[in-house]
């Protein structure tokens, strides 16, 4: 596959990959993107990270207003 095709491989593509709210078509780009290009395959491992520290958090109480 051609890189110019990866431009398609966008932030919020990656994040919809991890939520598994992809369509087919657009899993296998990512997958072939992240297999064959470090910059993506980094890009989606720093963002599996983020939300696997953010899902770490506890909840905080809000005020009540």
């Amino acid at each position: 596959m051609a890189l110019s095709q990866y431009s398609k491989v966008t932030d919020e593509l990656l994040s919809a990959y991890i939520d598994d709210a992809v369509t087919s078509a657009e899993r296998a780009l990512v997958e072939d993107a992240a297999a064959h290009d470090s910059r993506i395959a980094w890009r989606l491992y720093s963002l599996r990270q983020t939300v696997s520290l953010l899902g770490q958090l506890s909840d905080v109480p809000l005020p009540r207003s």
